[in-house]
């Protein structure tokens, strides 16, 4: 049986999905746990968008309610982390993908995670991503990328990141609704993930990964 959490993101039923997440806290549910289920309803949200059900105003009444429900007391995201930064990560979105939801939260987590984060937002092109690689010098790139009709898209960004010779010593993660194992293996990247809680972890071990190695 679906959670009801889910159920109610995906269906846009605001009051419902905050009286669900406020039972979840007051019950001692985990707050990761209720942070998955508010994604994985968000990405039934973007199928029903690709499947015509939905259109570019539900997808900003689902951008809202989420930024809602992460801002209800107790919704907070914490990893306790000791000196300085853990590493720095440049994030952004896909060109002709405007989805920025669950991008915000992966970028939420990762600095409550302790790390640098530079957000290039939504659209961004390939030529976007290389330059903002030469100028800040990541430790990770994470580009999202949510409409399964964008996987070329993608394709384009980790091809261009190669050639301007970026690609060694840089962490690249995907996440987003249109990646799968195929399309993974098409790009190259060192990670792909779906759930931002997972990301998050995927980045900390890199960047312990790096420590150990003295780079």
């Amino acid at each position: 049986m679906e959670d009801l959490l889910v159920l109610a993101v995906e269906e846009l039923n605001e009051k419902k999905a905050l009286e669900l997440v406020r039972s979840y806290l007051a019950s001692g549910q985990d707050v990761l746990e209720i942070q998955n289920k508010v994604n994985m309803g968000l990405q039934k949200v973007g199928y029903r968008y690709e499947q015509g059900e939905y259109y570019i105003a539900d997808l900003i009444v689902a951008g809202e309610l989420v930024k809602q429900i992460m801002n209800l007391k107790g919704m907070a995201f914490s990893i306790k982390t000791k000196g300085p930064a853990s590493g720095t990560v440049l994030v952004g979105t896909v060109f002709e993908d405007i989805h920025d939801v669950g991008k915000d939260i992966f970028v939420s987590m990762l600095q409550s995670a302790g790390f640098r984060t530079i957000d290039l937002g939504v659209d961004v092109s390939a030529r976007r991503f290389v330059e903002a690689i030469q100028q800040e010098k990541p430790d990770i790139l994470g580009i999202s990328g949510v409409l399964t009709t964008i996987g070329e898209n993608l394709v384009e960004v980790m091809e261009a990141v190669r050639q301007a010779g970026l690609r060694d010593g840089l962490y690249v993660i995907v996440g987003g609704g249109t990646v799968n194992e195929k399309l993974f293996e098409r790009l190259e990247a060192d990670a792909y993930s779906q759930d931002a809680v997972e990301g998050v972890k995927i980045c900390l071990e890199w960047m312990k990964a790096k420590r150990q190695a003295g780079k």
